[in-house]
């Protein structure tokens, strides 16, 4: 049977540029990537590569992304669910992936996941429009107003799972390839609001991923430190850690692919 080769990329904010570092290795040692599975900001770089978006196009998108261009905020948006609206950020990414985009046409397999509130369970968008999966799965909690699909009420992913391996090996991956852009959780740096959100977003899913990480046959962790989620800034930064990581991985990749 032929292996397949599953990129699952973690949520992480900010830190989730690494995961543009990541492809581009892989793609410079012709390594397929048969499906990807992304949660949050893996679900938005993940949806724009299965689209057909280059690393190279991804890469210039990042050298302009600020916070300011991430988040709309705004105070009154509190009673909605969350302060920021999230448009500027679905909007990036349908301007590059395109607002029609379907899921199921997309040129690589992908699934995206998000958190329902009101059934208290995992979502896993494997069809339907790609924009509406990856604003449900970006939905950072108190941060992005939630999405309305159907009954359900959609958060981030990450408040559930961090990395949605069994749901890359549910579109058929036989070898899976995680990336953790988040990693163990760090020290409080200050009582800022996104040194807070930072803090939490860190911890609230890191009892599951510690385990969920040994389900991946290649688990990739890069070594991002003390770079915010939520400080969208110098990004280039973070695509040169993940390339860094991506490399430093490649030995055991080229074996794995060898022995199945």
């Amino acid at each position: 049977m032929k292996k397949k080769i599953g990129l699952v990329l973690g949520a992480g904010g900010a830190r989730g540029f690494c995961h543009i570092g990541v492809i581009e290795v892989l793609q410079e040692n012709n390594i397929p990537i048969d499906v990807i599975s992304g949660c949050s900001m893996g679900a938005l770089i993940g949806g724009g590569f299965a689209t057909g978006i280059s690393s190279e196009k991804m890469r210039e998108v990042a050298s302009r992304v600020t916070t300011r261009t991430v988040f709309d905020i705004d105070i009154r948006n509190i009673f909605r669910g969350g302060i920021a609206r999230g448009n500027r950020a679905i909007n990036l990414f349908r301007k590059y992936a395109g607002a029609t985009t379907r899921i199921q046409d997309c040129k690589i397999k992908f699934s995206a996941i998000a958190t329902d509130l009101r059934g208290q369970k995992l979502h896993v968008f494997k069809d339907g429009l790609l924009c509406e999966a990856v604003r449900a799965s970006i939905s950072i909690p108190g941060l992005f107003q939630p999405v309305q699909h159907g009954e359900m009420t959609l958060v981030d992913g990450g408040v559930l799972k961090r990395m949605p391996i069994s749901e890359a090996r549910d579109l058929g991956a036989t070898i899976i390839i995680a990336v953790d852009a988040i990693g163990p959780p760090r020290a409080l740096s200050s009582n800022s609001t996104f040194a807070v959100l930072d803090a939490s977003y860190q911890s609230m899913d890191w009892r599951s991923a510690k385990h969920e990480g040994k389900e991946a046959d290649i688990l990739i962790v890069p070594e991002l430190k003390g770079r915010s989620s939520f400080i969208f800034r110098n990004n280039s930064k973070a695509i040169q850690i993940g390339r860094d990581a991506a490399i430093k991985a490649l030995p055991e990749i080229k074996k794995i692919l060898s022995l199945n």
